[in-house]
């Protein structure tokens, strides 16, 4: 009996869904019937079904063969993403112009302001330039090898004369600040001077400029030979105002302290570390 009565009840609902609907539109000022249409509940749901089902396959088509799929999270064209990459480089580079320009002002105006010591090196003036005789003979062949070979070796000569007792060598500061004695990352004696970013970094002794290096965390180092085999070490610099082979005066302004506002000194005596907890500065 039971199962019967289930039967009965899916027969009139299989029934209800094949029912037949007529649906019309019709005018509205003289009735007359202009469109009609016979539909089921299931015709009616398996036209719905195929609608989204077209309606999805032409969403697809279009993000897939239009430029609309580059708007979509984790979807982009080889060619834009080349694009926004040589931007990226050219706003690195603009970056790093704006910074050098920035270092150059920032040393200019010390200068200017009274802040940074002036270069030492003489200029000679126009008056003197304009007294030169230019009306000489042109130097010979092997005199021109002469003097390019002469001014290589001279180029980081250095005055060793007479032996510096370290016992009575006077040290220029290299910077205005607080002076800590420790070891750098390598466990190597060093003297950390804590002071500001800008701050004048100058040569403890007369020496020659041997290496202008940029080091890899966006720092400059500087090291300078001296006589008797002494070489100062300057890290942590801004872009440095002399090259390799320049002649620096003790106390001569070589670069600025960098943005970690501090200075890194190392020296080297024949090869060997000098510990400046000792009493240098």
């Amino acid at each position: 009996m039971a199962s019967a009565q289930r039967n009965e009840i899916w027969r009139e609902i299989v029934r209800r869904f094949r029912f037949k609907y007529r649906v019309s539109v019709l005018n509205e000022n003289t009735l007359e019937e202009a469109w009609h249409v016979r539909l089921s509940r299931m015709t009616l749901f398996v036209y719905s079904c195929l609608l989204l089902l077209l309606t999805f396959v032409i969403m697809a088509a279009v993000i897939v063969y239009t430029p609309l799929r580059a708007y979509l999270p984790g979807v982009g064209d080889s060619q834009m993403e080349l694009a926004i990459e040589r931007q990226a480089h050219q706003l690195d580079s603009i970056n790093g112009v704006i910074e050098r320009n920035d270092d150059y002002l920032n040393a200019l105006r010390a200068v200017v302001t009274g802040q940074l010591p002036a270069d030492t090196s003489s200029v000679q003036s126009d008056i003197d330039l304009a007294k030169v005789n230019t009306n000489v003979l042109a130097p010979l062949q092997h005199e021109t090898s002469f003097r390019q070979e002469y001014e290589q070796e001279e180029r980081f000569a250095i005055d060793a004369s007479e032996e510096i007792d370290i016992e009575k060598m006077i040290f220029f500061r290299p910077a205005e600040g607080v002076v800590e004695y420790g070891v750098d990352d390598f466990q190597n004696p060093v003297l950390n001077v804590m002071t500001v970013e800008g701050a004048p970094v100058m040569s403890v002794l007369d020496g020659v400029v041997v290496s202008v290096n940029h080091t890899h965390n966006s720092a400059w180092t500087i090291v300078i030979a001296h006589k008797d085999n002494y070489v100062s070490v300057y890290s942590g610099l801004n872009k440095p105002f002399i090259s390799i082979g320049a002649k620096v005066k003790a106390g001569e302004a070589v670069a600025t302290v960098g943005g970690s506002a501090k200075l890194l000194f190392y020296m080297w005596h024949n090869l060997e570390q000098l510990d400046l907890s000792s009493g240098y500065f």
